[in-house]
């Protein structure tokens, strides 16, 4: 009887703590959704990173995150 009782105790335990690490992760994702400098006719406009599309110039400062593959147009650094 009490190997069951611990047994049914580990078990909810368990279930509490994916519970809690689901709830966790799901905040970290929205914690970190990435906005992108992304340059359209000629303006700079802050947009989802999702909402990029193959062609999109971005632009990226010093400690930006790169949104997505992108290729090298243009450098302006004094350090690369």
């Amino acid at each position: 009887m009490v190997i069951l009782l611990i047994l049914i105790a580990n078990a909810a335990i368990g279930v509490i703590q994916d519970n809690n690490a689901e709830g966790a992760l799901e905040a970290l994702m929205e914690m970190q959704a990435l906005v992108s400098k992304v340059i359209r006719d000629g303006k700079v406009t802050e947009i989802d990173a999702k909402n990029l599309v193959p062609g999109d110039l971005i632009e990226i400062h010093v400690g930006d995150k790169v949104p997505a593959d992108a290729r090298l147009v243009e450098l302006k650094s004094v350090s690369f």
